[in-house]
């Protein structure tokens, strides 16, 4: 027996209600979070000034430079325009997972960012400024992309005399407390995880064929099979670190 017309109607008018609903709830949503996600990137895209400034600019003057910092959980990104006399601009980003590209027609030159080794890309742009990138490793961990452009070969390169002052380039970068040191700290803590997990299944995996050897032995009485399995739950559950 088919429904009357009456309830199929009734049923659409339903649907199309319940998505009009949503539709109008979806643009609410909207309407609410996206000033308050622009505040917030404001918020989080900030000047440096005052103690953190001083922090960051070691002996560096901050009439050479204006900074602004932003940045997520894990990284930081700096970006930085030159005060006269010096022209241009500098942003690096400071974190454990660049995303380091090159333009197209870019020439290799080694040189340094502080005391560390670089290797920049330079290139010319259409405007016929400067630019010059590279990735530069400060530990195991920490690596900085960093590019740089001036209207010439020369205000890049007193850009990045006053860049290499700072103190992330001056030095190694402070240990992260509960994070490795060094490389082969950071390298070995998987490689010793492994080497535990496959003693433990070893250690499991014959005492199993062992205990299942003594279960069915024709002697073994009900007794002795029972304190064997208690002796095999017992030992796994010692074997488990805690």
């Amino acid at each position: 027996m088919q429904p009357p017309l009456s309830n199929w109607r009734e049923a659409a008018f339903g649907v199309i209600l319940l998505s009009r609903f949503r539709l109008a709830a979806v643009w609410t949503l909207l309407l609410v979070l996206l000033p308050v996600l622009a505040a917030a990137e404001k918020a989080n895209n900030k000047l440096l000034t005052g103690e953190e400034l001083s922090k960051f600019l070691g002996p560096v003057s901050p009439d050479a430079i204006k900074w602004t910092r932003s940045g997520g959980v894990d990284f930081v990104l700096y970006h930085g325009i030159a005060q006269p006399p010096l022209a241009g601009e500098v942003g690096f980003y400071l974190g454990g997972h660049p995303d380091f590209r090159t333009g197209p027609g870019s020439t290799t030159v080694k040189g340094h960012l502080g005391i560390f080794p670089a290797k920049w890309h330079r290139r010319i742009e259409p405007n016929k400024s400067v630019t010059q990138n590279a990735l530069v490793h400060l530990d195991y961990y920490w690596q900085v992309d960093i590019g740089v452009n001036a209207p010439r070969q020369e205000d890049v390169d007193k850009l990045v005399a006053v860049v290499s002052q700072l103190p992330t380039f001056t030095k190694k970068p402070d240990p992260i407390p509960g994070f490795p040191n060094t490389a082969l700290e950071f390298y070995a803590m998987p490689i010793s995880g492994i080497f535990t997990f496959v003693i433990l299944v070893g250690s499991f995996t014959l005492g199993g064929r062992l205990l299942n050897r003594r279960w069915h032995e024709k002697r073994a009485t009900r007794a002795r099979r029972n304190f064997i399995l208690a002796a095999y739950a017992g030992g796994s559950s010692w074997s488990v670190p805690r």
